[in-house]
């Protein structure tokens, strides 16, 4: 499925129109890895999607900069979702998470379901 995944990642990116940002969770499963994690997941999402757009990010107080350093989960969820609603209404945005069920423990299904 991850080959698949990144063909698909691949064959998006070749276009002008079409935005595609990706993660690959079983490639981020060990503990010391920044990327670990839900945290991870959505920091990355957010670090691919800053690279291929201009934003305004004038909406960014101290409290939203006080959660993003603690990688507080929803804040990030947050960040994500503004920034799309940012994006010019020509382009489509593809995020491919390849692997979500190695976070789909218990403890982690309420971050999951702000994340997804």
């Amino acid at each position: 499925m991850s080959y698949m995944c990144t063909l698909l990642v691949r064959s998006l990116r070749g276009t002008d129109s079409d935005i595609a940002v990706s993660f690959f969770c079983g490639l981020q499963t060990i503990n010391n890895d920044p990327l670990t994690g839900l945290g991870g997941l959505i920091r990355s999402l957010i670090s691919h999607i800053l690279s291929v757009h201009d934003f305004n990010l004038g909406f960014i107080d101290a409290e939203y900069e006080q959660q993003f350093q603690q990688y507080d989960v929803e804040y990030l969820a947050s960040l994500f979702r503004t920034l799309v609603e940012q994006l010019p209404r020509n382009r489509v945005l593809f995020y491919i998470i390849d692997g979500i069920s190695f976070y789909e423990k218990s403890k982690d299904m309420v971050e999951v379901d702000a994340v997804t």
